[in-house]
């Protein structure tokens, strides 16, 4: 059971990682909401994977294949975040959906670039 939720975390972060990938890609057409949105749902996957016990070497080389170097600098900065928050497991769903919000909240409220 534990290999089965391992394996699903893992699917789920590539899986969030890969339309992270497709944002970056289509970003000219989409607006910032979405954007934000699409990193608020990267977010809770890593807090998944951290939750679920996942190493962060683990999660850190998936960011490795991201082809926008902006967008893997932040999500590297969005892993290392949530590998500082504690590990407790009992709480997982609440404390990643806690993470995807307070990602989001933050890319929402952030200046626009001059």
């Amino acid at each position: 059971m534990k290999l089965l939720a391992s394996t699903s975390a893992a699917f789920l972060l590539s899986c969030s990682l890969s339309h992270a990938q497709e944002a970056a890609s289509a970003s000219q057409s989409r607006d910032a909401g979405e954007e934000c949105q699409v990193l608020g749902h990267m977010a809770k996957s890593i807090m998944r994977a951290r939750q679920h016990n996942f190493s962060l070497l683990s999660v850190m080389k998936v960011t490795r294949d991201l082809p926008d170097p902006k967008l893997a600098e932040l999500t590297r900065e969005i892993v290392i975040e949530a590998y500082e928050r504690p590990y407790v497991p009992a709480e997982a769903e609440k404390i990643a959906a806690d993470y995807q919000k307070e990602v989001q909240t933050a890319c929402d409220t952030r200046p626009e670039p001059s």
